[in-house]
């Protein structure tokens, strides 16, 4: 599959099958039944650039160029706010319906929480100091695609550049992780396309105890603050948007 609009169609006869069976719906690589769980893939190897035009829609896979796929996410449960309104796939032949699509977009309603992101360091930080939603510190960002996206200032730094992050799945209790969610980005159109995935879990405690040490105080103090994060998050009241 070196081609990037010959990646649906490989997998067809293999979709089709599970479609038949499960009597699931295939939203561009993406399975209905876990659409939460499904839209939270990474790319574990973003070295290709986003093909232009991409040959799907941003929050699928098949947008990008020989991907290597893996899903942290699949196991945890779907965030109580996630709503799908709305779906839409525009096929290449409408006949198929595991092939090529042209075009698609899902419309979906959830908690949105504002964040600023530094691309090429794939760093998050607050709009303003009383943003008390999420703290960035503790969450890890997973890029589509590695690449610059703004010049540097005059300063000789990179710009932050507003996105949005959607949380997708909550907390598990079982396995420590989440939340989790896509990082968003949006056009004149006021639509959100796709940039990568956050993961707001202990990824942030390796960073945390290599600052203020190992001790068993500084372990509980940074269970205290992801916990008051989390409820933090659960306070966000419903967006809807759509992502193409």
């Amino acid at each position: 599959m070196t081609e990037n609009e010959d990646q649906l169609p490989a997998l067809a006869g293999i979709a089709s099958r599970w479609g038949e069976l499960s009597s699931d719906t295939y939203l561009a690589g993406v399975w209905l039944s876990h659409l939460p769980q499904g839209l939270l893939w990474s790319n574990a190897a973003p070295f290709q650039p986003r093909p232009k035009p991409s040959s799907a829609p941003s929050w699928s896979w098949a947008s990008l160029k020989e991907p290597n796929i893996d899903n942290f996410s699949r196991y945890l449960p779907a965030d109580e706010a996630f709503k799908l309104l709305s779906h839409q796939i525009e096929l290449e032949y409408p006949n198929l319906l595991y092939g090529k699509v042209k075009d698609g977009s899902i419309t979906i309603r959830g908690k949105v929480v504002p964040m600023l992101w530094e691309p090429t360091e794939l760093t998050l930080r607050a709009p303003d100091v009383d943003h008390g939603y999420l703290n960035p510190d503790f969450v890890k960002v997973f890029a589509d695609v590695w690449e610059v996206v703004n010049e540097e200032n005059e300063c000789g730094q990179q710009d932050f550049e507003e996105v949005w992050l959607l949380q997708l799945v909550r907390f598990d209790k079982v396995s420590r992780k989440g939340p989790a969610g896509l990082v968003l980005k949006k056009d004149e159109s006021n639509m959100y396309r796709r940039l990568g995935t956050y993961s707001y879990d202990h990824c942030g405690f390796t960073t945390f105890v290599d600052e203020v040490g190992s001790h068993e105080e500084d372990f509980y103090f940074y269970e205290a603050m992801i916990e008051e994060q989390r409820e933090n998050l659960t306070q966000i009241k419903p967006t809807t948007l759509t992502i193409i």
